[in-house]
């Protein structure tokens, strides 16, 4: 089953990641998103992998996928940010980061207004 299947390279690259071994995690992560390419999170860590081994180009591409993916997530902004900010597009990264600490706080404030019965 492909969603299995795309979980255990999503892991595989994790443990490439923690490793330092950031090209085998890329390899890992682009498996998982070739089974399921619509996964926010691991555009997010192929993206950072990237930006590790200065693929600065596709660390961009994989930021924007992770924000079309799920615009209200922080990190897919945050790790935008960081790829402009690497590229010196100094104004549109702080921007990044402004949306990304907004969504933080508005996460922060669902959580702490759900009701538990």
């Amino acid at each position: 089953f492909a969603a299995d299947d795309s979980e255990v390279a999503k892991q595989r690259g994790n443990e490439a990641f923690k490793k330092g071994d950031f090209q085998e995690a890329i390899g890992h992560y682009t498996t998982a998103l070739d089974l399921n390419p619509s996964w926010a999170v691991v555009y997010a860590n192929r993206c950072t992998s990237r930006l590790k081994v200065a693929q600065v180009s596709l660390a961009l591409e994989d930021a924007e996928k992770c924000v079309a993916c799920e615009r209200s997530w922080w990190k897919g902004h945050l790790r935008l940010g960081e790829v402009l900010n690497e590229l010196g597009q100094h104004k549109k990264a702080l921007a990044c980061l402004q949306e990304a600490r907004a969504k933080v706080g508005a996460a922060d404030a669902d959580a702490n207004n759900r009701s538990y019965i």
